[in-house]
């Protein structure tokens, strides 16, 4: 059996559309060949899509104009945190459009409309996509109030030591204009879970388990702790803790599962903690499983001892 034609050059990549392979003189028997994929009417893949992005690449090769990937695909697009059941899964395709946009008439895939004034496509590693704020808006149909709100603190943030987020400039949104931000998105649906994750969001935070710990923490009846305040070390360095307490000379680290796997982080971390005791200052260190169940209700009474002294 003869392989097939090599294709050109200007098509040797993930994917590309009939239309663009007819216009280099490419062949109808050509593109119908075994070695290419068809995810949708008029695209052709050299792989079968799989991840999340090759799915979402092959998907806005098809979208017309006025159309754009939304929803939790669009959030993992731009790198904004989920909760581990959408990480590790494929999530749902949806697309947004306009009330004047035509319905996505292909297998496996939502369409959603919103009004003109507030569409937003952007394109992302050759993918038309929704703005990361609206990939909130429409995410958080899916969210519960808590990771809603870990979305806007992730949009909000200035801190470059925040892992994974594909903005070019930090923060996406600045706080002065979260107000304008709501007020102009105000008639869409699921509004109202977005306006209170955002009376919950704050600036600077530098993981989503750090605003999953405040919320707790704030839910379970204790003060709002300060988020990223700078203290000085017995040894003269500025250390920076995840959330803390001024005034009791508490402050909160959450440590992920690499601060154990990674010696050195782990050393570091240990080293850390000394100089905080030695600076007379009381650091808590949580992991996961710290928030939940009777091992929360200890790290709840412990700190609930150190602000709320009995005299």
């Amino acid at each position: 059996m003869r392989s097939p034609t090599p294709l050109p050059q200007a098509l040797r990549k993930a994917g590309f559309t009939c239309a663009e392979a007819r216009q280099l003189g490419v062949s109808r028997s050509r593109l119908d060949a075994g070695d290419l994929h068809r995810p949708y009417h008029g695209v052709r893949t050299v792989f079968r899509p799989k991840s999340d992005e090759e799915r979402a690449y092959a998907l806005g090769l098809a979208l017309p104009e006025g159309h754009a990937v939304s929803g939790l695909l669009a959030a993992k697009l731009w790198g904004l945190p989920l909760p581990a059941g959408y990480r590790e899964r494929q999530v749902d395709l949806e697309v947004l459009t306009t009330y004047e946009g035509s319905k996505i008439e292909l297998e496996g895939v939502r369409t959603r409309r919103i009004r003109p004034d507030c569409f937003q496509r952007l394109e992302l590693r050759g993918i038309p996509v929704v703005s990361p704020m609206l990939a909130l808006v429409t995410a958080s149909r899916y969210l519960d109030l808590e990771w809603t709100t870990v979305l806007a603190d992730a949009l909000l943030t200035d801190s470059d030591r925040y892992n994974g987020l594909c903005f070019a400039v930090r923060p996406y949104l600045r706080l002065d204009l979260v107000d304008a931000f709501l007020k102009a998105f105000s008639r869409i649906a699921g509004m109202p879970k977005v306006r209170s994750a955002f009376e919950r969001a704050r600036g600077g935070v530098e993981s989503p388990m750090e605003t999953i710990t405040r919320i707790r923490l704030v839910d379970a009846g204790l003060p709002e702790p300060v988020v990223q305040h700078e203290v000085v070390l017995c040894d003269g360095t500025v250390a920076r803790p995840d959330l803390g307490y001024p005034h009791a000379n508490s402050y909160i680290d959450y440590e992920g599962d690499h601060h154990s796997s990674d010696r050195r982080t782990f050393e570091r971390d240990l080293h850390r903690a000394r100089l905080f005791e030695r600076s007379g200052l009381h650091l808590i260190r949580l992991t996961g499983r710290d928030l939940h169940g009777e091992r929360f209700a200890h790290v709840l009474e412990l700190l609930r001892g150190r602000l709320f002294p009995q005299r």
